[in-house]
């Protein structure tokens, strides 16, 4: 069974129940317990409006569990006399409900904490390649060199030179002062970003790694804002031709600044309305789902962050604020 059948038949669970208990038992307790489904749904609507998003992200095994004992409990409200019997199965279907809509995002998070923790290793893998890589080549530089100072090749040397060094700047400047859980993340991306294209500059007052935040928390949080800014970037560069991204840092009053700009091209302005309020809504464009800025969004809100943002000349802009101090708030109308 397919995840996207998933909401229809969540549907018809509960219309072929209702319908069943008011045909049978047009009473007072009926209505009543009715009148406080709908206003269940009308209170968690939002919540509810994730669901489709969910049931298609997580696998179809850690989802149909729930769908199969709802209609088990649908099964015995048709086939039921009893009226305390149908009504008992009917509270089953709406607890199994309720446990979708408090549950699901919770193991939405946990499958993309497990994903990252395996892209996470490669990238760690890949990092101490490339470092290893140049440590393995110094002496075959080294024997380029002499062998052109040997051949009194002056300007090849210099141009040999500015071309070694260049290499090694780029790789030192994205590691400096980082962990390594997050300069394997720097560097992927911006070697990623420069590989389609697009000029990508680091301007890193502070290290990233120094975000007030868990490791864990860090690697989400840093991976979904690249990961989203390159994609954007590569897609405007492949209308455009030319393309940005920049990542910058900062301390200010007690706040650590966080911010990405990139080139990107939107053409539907009304979902920057809802970039990280909607689980649905996506800076990608296309048919993305829009998990990175779900789980941008929670992580900055479980910190007593912020996120601004503004689309400008086809820039896109987002500014994340957290405090530096553990449970502090940031002062709404501050805009450093």
């Amino acid at each position: 069974m397919k995840n996207s059948y998933y909401t229809v038949i969540i549907v018809l669970i509960h219309v072929a129940s209702w319908f069943t208990i008011i045909y049978r038992n047009p009473q007072i307790v009926s209505f009543i317990l009715l009148g406080v489904t709908l206003s269940l749904a009308v209170y968690y609507r939002e919540k509810l409006k994730q669901l489709p998003i969910l049931l298609k992200t997580l696998p179809g095994n850690e989802t149909i569990f729930i769908t199969l004992l709802q209609v088990t409990f649908l099964s015995i409200v048709v086939m039921s006399v009893n009226f305390n019997v149908q009504l008992l199965s009917m509270i089953g279907i709406l607890v199994g409900e309720l446990y979708r809509i408090f549950r699901y995002p919770e193991m939405v998070k946990q499958k993309d904490t497990a994903t990252k923790y395996e892209m996470k290793i490669k990238e760690m893998n890949e990092h101490f390649l490339t470092i290893r890589s140049q440590r393995h080549d110094f002496l075959k530089h080294v024997s380029a060199i002499d062998y052109l100072i040997g051949q009194d090749a002056g300007d090849e040397v210099k141009q040999y030179f500015r071309n070694l060094l260049g290499d090694y700047e780029k790789v030192n400047r994205t590691i400096k002062g980082e962990e390594v859980h997050i300069s394997s993340i720097l560097l992927k991306y911006k070697i990623q970003a420069e590989q389609a294209g697009v000029k990508a500059t680091y301007n890193l007052t502070v290290p990233v790694s120094t975000l007030p935040l868990s490791k864990i928390h860090q690697v989400q949080l840093v991976t979904n804002l690249l990961e989203n800014a390159v994609e954007a970037a590569q897609s405007y560069f492949d209308k455009a031709g030319t393309a940005k991204l920049e990542l910058n840092t900062d301390r200010h009053g007690g706040i650590f600044i966080l911010e990405v700009k990139n080139s990107a091209y939107i053409d539907d302005k009304g979902l920057l309305d809802n970039l990280f309020t909607k689980f649905e809504v996506s800076s990608k464009g296309g048919h993305h789902q829009g998990l990175g800025t779900y789980i941008i969004s929670n992580i900055v809100k479980s910190h007593n962050g912020r996120i601004t943002y503004q689309f400008l000349n086809n820039e896109l802009s987002i500014r994340v604020k957290l405090p530096l101090i553990k449970n502090a708030t940031i002062d709404v109308g501050r805009d450093e």
